[in-house]
């Protein structure tokens, strides 16, 4: 193996195990393009937000030129909105799909380039079991036949047996590849069944402002990375996650 091609491996490794995927990734990867045209439509209230991707793989919003990491950060403040999957709702305007669906292609670039170098490694093997068994669950998902597990079971595909420092990864794989878990599987028992599901596209609740007549797009976490995020799912973050407050359901 080459040194290129071992840091080819080390960073693709990296990228569908650990962390959340990002814009920057895609333009690393050639799929989508400085300049690009995003839109985000709002076809309930015949409203849409145009935004632009950087060079540095950041969204643009026109046209005040706010710029943010975040797809979902800057759907929100596009549409004045509490939450919002940004993934999901940001068409690729020149390619015709969805952010979301830009980023499925990235991952299973990334599995298909680890397997073809380093697919001796059982490691590598193991990425691309969890990366198959969640692509299966995402297409179940978008057939709204989501599929039912239990904690216990689920928490296993990561080889783990009980909630520790296998969390944080396991939430930006599920990430990475649109999935929730409804309920959360931090919130439950080990033997509770949970769904694996995709957050709502459009859902009636009250925007940040609790302006009357707006939707609002419910998601568990928001990925840009500010104080007022949940900075355990921040993209980038190396460190092991451990519950350290509050009472730990695995261990009462």
């Amino acid at each position: 193996m080459t040194e290129r091609d071992d840091e080819t491996v080390s960073r693709s490794m990296y990228l569908i195990g650990g962390r959340r995927v990002t814009v920057s990734d895609l333009l690393d990867a050639d799929l989508i393009q400085v300049g690009e045209t995003l839109r985000f439509r709002r076809s309930r209230i015949g409203v849409a937000y145009d935004a632009t991707v950087t060079e540095t793989g950041r969204i643009r919003l026109g046209p005040d030129g706010e710029e943010f990491r975040s797809p979902s950060r800057a759907a929100m403040v596009a549409a004045g909105m509490r939450a919002v999957d940004g993934w999901r709702v940001w068409l690729v305007v020149d390619q015709n799909r969805m952010l979301d669906a830009v980023r499925q292609e990235l991952l299973d670039q990334v599995i298909s380039r680890v397997a073809a170098v380093a697919h001796q490694h059982n490691e590598d093997t193991e990425r691309q079991r969890i990366h198959e068994r969640l692509r299966q669950a995402r297409r179940l998902a978008d057939e709204h036949s989501p599929e039912r597990i239990s904690v216990r079971d689920l928490l296993s595909l990561w080889g783990a047996s009980d909630r520790g420092d296998q969390v944080s990864r396991i939430e930006a794989d599920l990430a990475n590849h649109g999935l929730v878990t409804s309920p959360s599987f931090r919130a439950v028992t080990l033997d509770t069944t949970v769904s694996l599901t995709t957050p709502p596209s459009e859902a009636e609740e009250t925007t940040a402002a609790d302006l009357p007549g707006t939707e609002d797009v419910p998601v568990g976490t928001d990925d840009e990375g500010g104080s007022d995020l949940d900075v355990r799912l921040t993209v980038g973050n190396l460190f092991r996650f451990h519950l350290s407050a509050g009472r730990d359901p695995d261990h009462p």
